[in-house]
């Protein structure tokens, strides 16, 4: 039961260095759907949306050249497949937009004699404004057999059209505000199709721990990450509803600082984010003071020009608005400063970890202070 944020590649890498390789039966894969949507980090009560820079950068990219998408995926799909083991299975969910184009590429790394099976889950039932007098109602799952030896998990005969297993607009109690979260009865459908008690899922864009959640309520022995800080932390406390304690790792730091502190990131200004042009900015400081934790920063207008979200997608193409960017990083600097730590960890040797709503990690020990990145939180 291990909770790991970070890069999923990364991720996948490591485990097969510590021995996972051919060991899970089933790996769950929900990654980015290319639409051109920037997955923020929402704070509560506001309408500012934080995102990290070179993550915006690189979904602008991406939807604007789809041949990266491909690729990115693709050597993603390729570590999974090594994690699989012969019995294992990989689900793939997608939307249409490039579902056709995923679907070769899983029949060039599996074999196409290892495709199980294309489910439709009719995820809504108004269907979204898609194009023209279209809409869209429904999403892909593709399953694909590691090889030959594939057991079959149950007696039943499932369709490959899911229209009984829950929609994103009526989650319910279940709904936990995260974008995307997918229906607890989609996730149960997807693990009796596949796999039996005990055995090891994967689910490397773990999101909001619908996966794994019922993973654990259906006594199947899991791991998951995200590269998103508040996936992890939406997906712990998921967990700890049901009295579930995950141990949750942190690959790599979500901000990398250098030895002085200092971030780099795309240059930004009125002009746009500039993808060759780097600048560095200091990171914020943690100070204890009046027993109490806070930040401080040299410029905090400058830190958060870093941090908001920059474009929005409007008829397909991303639109850079200084204006709007300036009223979110007042908005931003409007709220208490203590408002932007977000939580702290105290460990049994006394010392304390604290995130803030930005993504950095900060580490106080004996009355002193450095940035850090904990492997184990």
């Amino acid at each position: 039961m291990n909770i790991y944020h970070g890069d999923n590649y990364d991720i996948m890498k490591k485990l097969i260095d510590e021995g996972y390789a051919g060991c899970f039966d089933m790996i769950y894969l929900d990654g980015p759907f290319n639409s051109g949507r920037i997955f923020t980090r929402q704070i509560r009560g506001t309408n500012v949306e934080l995102v990290d820079p070179w993550h915006e950068l690189k979904s602008m990219q991406l939807y604007d050249k789809p041949e990266l998408y491909l690729e990115d995926y693709k050597k993603r799909i390729e570590l999974a497949r090594e994690l699989l083991n012969n019995r294992g299975v990989l689900v793939l969910q997608i939307s249409q937009k490039e579902g056709h184009y995923l679907k070769v590429l899983l029949d060039s790394i599996f074999g196409r004699e290892h495709f199980l099976c294309e489910v439709i889950w009719k995820m809504a039932e108004k269907p979204y404004p898609l194009r023209g007098q279209f809409g869209l109602s429904h999403e892909s799952l593709f399953f694909y057999a590691k090889t030959d030896m594939v057991k079959k998990h149950n007696r039943l005969l499932f369709p490959s059209i899911w229209d009984d297993v829950g929609f994103y607009e009526e989650l319910g109690e279940e709904d936990t505000l995260y974008p995307s979260q997918k229906p607890q009865k989609l996730m149960r459908r997807i693990l009796e199709a596949t796999t039996k008690r005990g055995d090891l899922i994967g689910d490397f864009y773990c999101g909001s721990g619908s996966m794994p959640f019922m993973a654990q309520a259906l006594g199947r022995k899991w791991i998951a990450s995200d590269t998103s800080w508040q996936a992890v932390q939406v997906t712990k406390d998921r967990l700890y509803e049901i009295g579930v304690r995950p141990h949750i790792f942190r690959i790599k730091a979500n901000i990398p600082a250098d030895m002085e502190g200092c971030w780099e990131v795309p240059y930004i200004n009125e002009d746009g984010i500039h993808e060759s042009q780097k600048v560095r900015i200091p990171l914020p400081t943690l100070v204890f003071q009046d027993n109490n934790f806070v930040l401080e920063h040299e410029d905090w207008r400058t830190w958060c020009l870093y941090n908001v979200l920059h474009v929005t997608l409007r008829e397909g193409k991303h639109i850079f608005e200084w204006d709007r960017i300036q009223e979110r990083i007042d908005e931003l600097l409007s709220l208490p400063k203590d408002t932007y730590i977000q939580e702290s960890h105290r460990g049994k040797d006394g010392d304390i970890r604290i995130n803030d709503i930005f993504g950095c990690d900060y580490y106080y020990h004996n009355r002193k202070y450095k940035f850090s990145v904990p492997e184990s939180i």
